[in-house]
């Protein structure tokens, strides 16, 4: 049986000491802790409140004095940190924080731009798309769920020969998770799975699909315009499926009757939890007069400096 003292000692280091043989007594000097586990990640520096007589050098056994009791310990050392480690760790720090402030700045472009802009923006720089899936999937990571794998559970329940278009798809993870066709669209193909466009004008063919998919993907200033090409690549009573953040929504009704005027139907709704929303459309009507349709808003989702 071995307990673990803790001792406080120099510069905020500590000296981890392994006891033998003896059973645990109540320490009167406030400044010991003990400890019941078994691994030790010891730091040994020179200890303020004990006087350490070094006994047995060969097997690192030392005597303990205080009130002229003695006990044998057994030391493990392990090394500081270094000045190298702690100004690769600040380095680290200042690049994440460079990293954080580059995908807020993207992601508020993309909210505030068209998606001629944001097309013309990636092509200039495409390692900023990079940047920007990296930011998001770090924000991904803090959500209570992914509205990605509901959607990835959906299509899994469709019939296989379903064709689905996937707007804004990513990193196209959808047709990656699926035996289903899945055309997947995105400003950078970031892999072969995906075709490089703007959602706005899709390559596919007028009533080519069954499925169309906005998965957290509804960024820009001419929403409209996605709507109406998901409409054009439909079939008639093809499915449309939005999952979004709820509180970009001013109001749910307002927004379902907005899509609603491009020739959809609302046929369901589902709060995910507090944070998403999973809303299915059917296509109705394949043509719409444009003085009919209402404009589409959503309110940007920015991401606050942390």
């Amino acid at each position: 049986m071995f307990t673990n003292v803790e001792w406080d000692v120099e510069d905020d280091e500590k000296l981890h000491i392994s006891l033998f043989g003896k059973k645990k007594k109540k320490m009167k000097d406030k400044s010991i802790k003990v400890h019941d586990h078994s691994s030790i990640d010891p730091s040994l520096t020179k200890v303020k409140k004990f006087k350490l007589s070094k006994r047995l050098a060969g097997d690192k056994s030392i005597k303990a004095k205080k009130d002229k009791k003695s006990v044998d310990f057994q030391i493990v050392e392990s090394p500081r940190k270094t000045k190298e480690s702690k100004s690769s760790a600040l380095a680290d720090k200042v690049a994440k924080k460079m990293s954080g402030a580059r995908f807020r700045w993207i992601n508020e472009k993309l909210y505030t731009c068209t998606s001629t802009d944001a097309v013309k923006l990636f092509s200039e720089d495409p390692h900023l798309f990079t940047l920007y899936h990296q930011g998001f999937r770090e924000q991904v990571h803090q959500w209570p769920l992914n509205p990605l794998e509901n959607l990835i559970e959906y299509v899994r329940g469709l019939p296989p020969q379903t064709i689905i278009a996937d707007f804004g798809c990513g990193e196209a993870k959808l047709a990656q998770s699926v035996p289903h066709t899945v055309h997947s669209f995105d400003f950078v193909a970031v892999n072969e799975y995906v075709t490089p466009c703007d959602m706005s004008n899709v390559p596919l063919d007028d009533s080519s699909v069954d499925v169309g998919v906005f998965c957290l993907s509804l960024m820009g200033t001419n929403l409209v315009d996605y709507f109406i090409e998901a409409r054009r690549v439909l079939r008639l009573k093809g499915t449309l499926k939005v999952y979004e953040i709820q509180s970009r929504l001013s109001s749910i009704d307002s927004f379902v009757s907005q899509v609603e005027s491009i020739g959809f139907k609302l046929t369901g709704k589902k709060c995910l939890n507090k944070l998403f929303i999973d809303l299915e459309f059917k296509l109705r009507k394949k043509s719409v007069p444009c003085s009919s349709c209402k404009d589409i808003t959503l309110k940007p989702c920015l991401y606050k400096r942390r």
